[in-house]
Protein backbone atom coordinates (compact mmCIF):
# COMPACT_ATOMS: atom_id res chain seq x y z
CA UNK A 1 0.00 0.00 0.00
CA UNK A 2 2.75 2.33 1.36
CA UNK A 3 4.61 1.94 -2.54
CA UNK A 4 1.58 2.30 -4.54
CA UNK A 5 0.83 5.55 -2.51
CA UNK A 6 5.02 6.46 -3.66
CA UNK A 7 4.10 6.34 -6.84
CA UNK A 8 0.92 7.62 -7.57
CA UNK A 9 3.02 11.07 -5.84
CA UNK A 10 5.92 10.46 -7.88
CA UNK A 11 3.50 10.28 -10.80
CA UNK A 12 1.22 13.16 -9.68
CA UNK A 13 4.60 15.41 -9.22
CA UNK A 14 5.52 14.65 -12.57
CA UNK A 15 1.90 15.64 -13.88
CA UNK A 16 2.12 18.60 -12.18
CA UNK A 17 5.98 19.68 -13.02
CA UNK A 18 5.11 18.90 -16.36
CA UNK A 19 1.86 21.32 -16.81
CA UNK A 20 3.98 23.94 -14.89
CA UNK A 21 6.66 24.30 -17.62
CA UNK A 22 6.08 27.45 -19.64
CA UNK A 23 7.93 27.82 -22.75
CA UNK A 24 10.84 26.50 -24.55
CA UNK A 25 12.37 29.16 -25.33
CA UNK A 26 15.61 28.95 -27.30
CA UNK A 27 16.23 25.67 -27.20
CA UNK A 28 16.41 25.44 -23.54
CA UNK A 29 13.73 23.69 -21.18
CA UNK A 30 13.00 26.63 -18.83
CA UNK A 31 10.87 26.01 -16.14
CA UNK A 32 9.54 27.44 -13.06
CA UNK A 33 12.39 26.96 -10.36
CA UNK A 34 10.77 27.38 -7.46
CA UNK A 35 7.33 24.85 -8.17
CA UNK A 36 9.50 22.14 -9.87
CA UNK A 37 11.39 22.51 -6.66
CA UNK A 38 8.71 21.98 -4.75
CA UNK A 39 6.95 18.96 -6.74
CA UNK A 40 10.51 17.02 -6.57
CA UNK A 41 10.62 17.69 -2.95
CA UNK A 42 6.84 16.55 -2.25
CA UNK A 43 7.37 13.73 -4.44
CA UNK A 44 10.60 12.14 -3.14
CA UNK A 45 10.55 13.05 0.60
CA UNK A 46 8.76 9.60 0.42
CA UNK A 47 11.07 7.88 -1.01
CA UNK A 48 14.07 9.78 0.57
CA UNK A 49 12.47 12.25 3.28
CA UNK A 50 16.65 13.25 3.89
CA UNK A 51 16.89 15.15 0.82
CA UNK A 52 17.46 18.60 0.55
CA UNK A 53 16.87 19.91 -2.65
CA UNK A 54 16.40 23.87 -2.10
CA UNK A 55 19.36 24.52 0.39
CA UNK A 56 22.47 22.67 -1.58
CA UNK A 57 22.67 23.87 -5.46
CA UNK A 58 22.51 27.49 -6.46
CA UNK A 59 23.78 31.10 -6.17
CA UNK A 60 24.62 32.02 -2.33
CA UNK A 61 21.66 34.10 -0.88
CA UNK A 62 22.82 38.12 0.41
CA UNK A 63 23.07 39.10 4.02
CA UNK A 64 21.21 41.99 4.36
CA UNK A 65 21.21 44.09 7.22
CA UNK A 66 19.30 47.57 7.80
CA UNK A 67 20.99 48.97 11.48
CA UNK A 68 20.62 45.56 13.53
CA UNK A 69 17.36 44.42 11.24
CA UNK A 70 18.45 41.39 9.26
CA UNK A 71 16.30 41.70 5.94
CA UNK A 72 14.22 39.10 4.39
CA UNK A 73 15.37 38.12 0.52
CA UNK A 74 13.93 36.21 -1.87
CA UNK A 75 15.41 34.42 -4.79
CA UNK A 76 14.24 34.35 -8.62
CA UNK A 77 15.38 33.56 -11.86
CA UNK A 78 18.82 31.99 -11.57
CA UNK A 79 21.52 30.25 -13.69
CA UNK A 80 24.27 28.05 -12.20
CA UNK A 81 26.46 25.33 -12.46
CA UNK A 82 28.79 23.39 -9.97
CA UNK A 83 30.35 20.28 -10.00
CA UNK A 84 28.88 19.22 -13.50
CA UNK A 85 25.40 20.21 -13.06
CA UNK A 86 23.73 23.22 -13.93
CA UNK A 87 20.01 24.54 -13.86
CA UNK A 88 18.47 27.43 -15.91
CA UNK A 89 15.25 28.93 -14.01
CA UNK A 90 13.53 32.33 -15.01
CA UNK A 91 10.54 33.28 -13.06
CA UNK A 92 9.11 35.26 -15.74
CA UNK A 93 8.36 38.35 -13.28
CA UNK A 94 9.94 41.65 -12.69
CA UNK A 95 11.14 42.56 -9.26
CA UNK A 96 8.05 43.83 -7.47
CA UNK A 97 5.94 40.98 -8.68
CA UNK A 98 8.57 38.51 -7.84
CA UNK A 99 8.63 39.96 -4.19
CA UNK A 100 4.98 39.55 -4.29
CA UNK A 101 4.69 36.38 -5.33
CA UNK A 102 7.80 35.20 -2.58
CA UNK A 103 5.31 36.96 -0.15
CA UNK A 104 8.78 39.16 1.07
CA UNK A 105 7.40 40.84 4.10
CA UNK A 106 9.48 44.77 4.39
CA UNK A 107 11.37 45.33 7.24
CA UNK A 108 10.50 48.71 8.46
CA UNK A 109 13.69 50.97 9.50
CA UNK A 110 13.90 54.98 10.18
CA UNK A 111 14.83 57.06 7.74
CA UNK A 112 18.54 57.53 7.78
CA UNK A 113 19.11 53.78 8.45
CA UNK A 114 22.66 52.05 6.89
CA UNK A 115 21.58 49.09 4.52
CA UNK A 116 24.68 46.94 3.93
CA UNK A 117 24.16 44.03 1.79
CA UNK A 118 26.97 40.94 1.75
CA UNK A 119 27.42 38.01 0.03
CA UNK A 120 29.14 34.95 1.64
CA UNK A 121 30.88 34.61 -1.45
CA UNK A 122 33.12 36.56 -3.93
CA UNK A 123 31.19 38.00 -6.24
CA UNK A 124 32.26 39.10 -10.26
CA UNK A 125 29.23 41.55 -10.36
CA UNK A 126 26.32 43.00 -8.52
CA UNK A 127 23.54 45.73 -10.00
CA UNK A 128 21.41 46.90 -7.30
CA UNK A 129 17.79 48.46 -8.53
CA UNK A 130 15.37 50.36 -6.99
CA UNK A 131 11.55 50.30 -7.97
CA UNK A 132 8.40 52.34 -6.78
CA UNK A 133 5.09 51.99 -7.99
CA UNK A 134 5.88 48.57 -10.27
CA UNK A 135 8.74 50.99 -12.25
CA UNK A 136 12.49 50.96 -11.88
CA UNK A 137 13.29 54.35 -11.02
CA UNK A 138 17.38 53.90 -10.37
CA UNK A 139 19.83 51.36 -10.93
CA UNK A 140 23.62 50.62 -10.14
CA UNK A 141 26.64 48.59 -9.86
CA UNK A 142 27.46 48.53 -6.32
CA UNK A 143 30.87 46.17 -4.58
CA UNK A 144 30.02 43.19 -2.37
CA UNK A 145 29.83 44.47 1.54
CA UNK A 146 28.02 47.94 -0.06
CA UNK A 147 26.20 49.88 2.18
CA UNK A 148 23.45 52.40 1.43
CA UNK A 149 21.02 54.72 3.09
CA UNK A 150 17.71 55.60 1.34
CA UNK A 151 16.77 59.00 1.55
CA UNK A 152 13.57 59.03 0.60
CA UNK A 153 10.41 57.69 3.07
CA UNK A 154 7.83 55.14 1.94
CA UNK A 155 7.86 51.58 0.29
CA UNK A 156 10.84 50.51 -1.46
CA UNK A 157 11.31 47.62 -3.41
CA UNK A 158 15.05 46.45 -4.49
CA UNK A 159 16.25 43.77 -6.91
CA UNK A 160 19.69 42.82 -6.96
CA UNK A 161 21.37 41.07 -9.76
CA UNK A 162 24.84 38.75 -8.55
CA UNK A 163 26.95 37.03 -10.59
CA UNK A 164 30.01 34.63 -9.16
CA UNK A 165 32.43 33.30 -10.97
CA UNK A 166 33.68 30.87 -7.72
CA UNK A 167 35.84 28.31 -9.84
CA UNK A 168 38.91 29.08 -8.72
CA UNK A 169 37.35 28.54 -5.20
CA UNK A 170 35.97 24.96 -5.88
CA UNK A 171 32.21 26.70 -6.49
CA UNK A 172 29.79 27.31 -8.79
CA UNK A 173 29.50 30.05 -11.11
CA UNK A 174 26.70 31.47 -12.67
CA UNK A 175 24.02 34.64 -11.05
CA UNK A 176 20.84 34.92 -9.48
CA UNK A 177 17.86 37.57 -9.19
CA UNK A 178 16.96 38.47 -5.66
CA UNK A 179 14.47 40.79 -4.15
CA UNK A 180 13.97 42.86 -0.95
CA UNK A 181 11.38 44.97 0.47
CA UNK A 182 12.17 48.18 2.65
CA UNK A 183 9.55 50.62 4.38
CA UNK A 184 11.34 53.42 5.43
CA UNK A 185 9.63 55.78 8.18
Amino acid sequence: MARRLTVWKVLLAVVLLVLSLPALTFGFLVINYSLAREYLFWATSAIRPDLELADTFGPPMPLITAGDIKVEAGLGTISWMEDGRGIEADMFKNTPQLARWLKLKAATVPLGTSVTILFPEPTRRITLSRWRFGKEVESQEIPNGHTFTPTRRGTHIFGIHASFDGYSQGKGRGGGHFAFILRVR
